[in-house]
């Protein structure tokens, strides 16, 4: 079991939908009441690390991939990693939080609002995957800000 300091009640929180080469990024509002998308960012430790400093969150909240049964899956050693490399070279906060569905919710309520175009190009389609990974860290995070205020 990880054991992180608590997220502070105030201050921005990061949500990040950890994926192999990506990771979806949401954003909540000062008062951590709303949750917003934010562009992708590369896995890439480097990367990740300075994209993560410029956003300056007073925490992090990462999805947690269980399998529907609640059992832990083949990529939370993965996150639990990455978070505890948060934890420990940024000094932040860090949160682990189940997100059974956010992925699926996310590529439905997207394509529901968009009729994919068969001529699509890769580069539009990239650009699709990278507003499913956003808009699943955005669901993610608002569940977690909600239960959050909830069961404090």
């Amino acid at each position: 079991m990880l054991i992180f300091k608590p997220i502070p009640s105030t201050g921005k929180v990061l949500g990040l939908d950890v994926g192999t080469k990506r990771v979806g990024v949401a954003i909540s509002n000062s008062t951590q009441t709303t949750a917003l998308p934010r562009p992708q960012l590369p896995r890439a430790w480097k990367d990740l690390k300075a994209s993560l400093i410029a956003l300056d969150p007073a925490g992090i909240v990462l999805g947690e991939p269980l399998h529907m049964s609640g059992e832990a899956g083949k990529e939370v050693q993965s996150v639990a990693d990455l978070a505890a490399l948060i934890a420990k070279e940024l000094n932040l906060p860090v949160a682990l939080f189940d997100e059974r569905l956010t992925s699926h919710a996310a590529e439905a309520a997207y394509f529901e609002q968009r009729v994919t175009d068969s001529r699509q190009t890769r580069a539009s389609k990239a650009h699709s995957v990278g507003q499913i990974d956003s808009t699943a860290a955005t669901l993610l995070l608002q569940t977690w800000l909600e239960a959050r205020k909830n069961n404090p």
